[in-house]
């Protein structure tokens, strides 16, 4: 299944690079033995920047009532989508993508872009650099509204050597050995924030506002 993270790290010019360092201790791809798991911590084995969950802090945004208009106004308009879906679905056919993006485009000239992120032609899911507005922000400009079931928070590692490592982490669920069970985190990413400063008694370790919050789809 693919699931929505977000990592917060410090402000950095080589973004999928540091993300890489970041997630390469949860690797489900190590080798183990049958007797052996080589990384009991692993949660993916394929991750990318955006994904399917490309645009989600934008659309966090947005006024919701307008949207569910923007959805109505669809359904008006019969617009059909592809029976086979893997992450965002797909307008089919795809002649309606213009008149589509030219009603977001309509309904949301706040959101700085012309396409709707909604549908599948709005971002190419396997491509790291293929984001929306948000996939990749600052602190600062996460709304205050936006979920996500896993959050990881990042700095400097003790090697010193420029690299990232996680030192923080909160899931809306945990795995227990038997079954999925819910924890206490409520899922907003502001609140992972500040669970962490409020947890970290030296300030100069806190999260910034310049930081940067990465949205990541991963696969497990």
């Amino acid at each position: 299944m693919h699931y929505q993270l977000e990592i917060i790290m410090p402000p950095t010019d080589n973004v999928e690079g540091q993300v890489t360092n970041i997630l390469a201790e949860y690797d489900e791809n190590a080798e183990s033995t049958e007797d052996f798991d080589a990384n009991p911590r692993a949660f993916w084995d394929f991750w990318v920047i955006g994904g399917r969950w490309s645009g989600n802090k934008l659309k966090a945004e947005l006024d919701s009532a307008k949207l569910d208009l923007f959805i109505e106004e669809l359904k008006k308009r019969e617009v059909t989508c592809s029976g086979i879906q893997a992450g965002k679905q797909s307008l089919d056919p795809a002649s309606q993508i213009p008149m589509v993006d030219a009603l977001w485009a309509e309904y949301f000239p706040e959101s700085g872009i012309s396409v709707c992120p909604l549908f599948a032609h709005s971002n190419n899911q396997y491509d790291s650099s293929s984001n929306l507005p948000g996939d990749i922000c600052r602190v600062a400009e996460i709304p205050e509204k936006a979920e996500c079931g896993h959050v990881l928070i990042a700095r400097e590692s003790c090697l010193q050597d420029g690299t990232f490592s996680a030192i923080h982490m909160r899931q809306t669920s945990v795995w227990n050995g038997c079954n999925f069970e819910k924890t206490d985190f409520d899922g907003t990413i502001k609140s992972a924030i500040r669970d962490f400063n409020e947890k970290t008694t030296n300030e100069s370790r806190h999260v910034k506002d310049d930081w940067l919050c990465v949205t990541v789809d991963y696969h497990s």
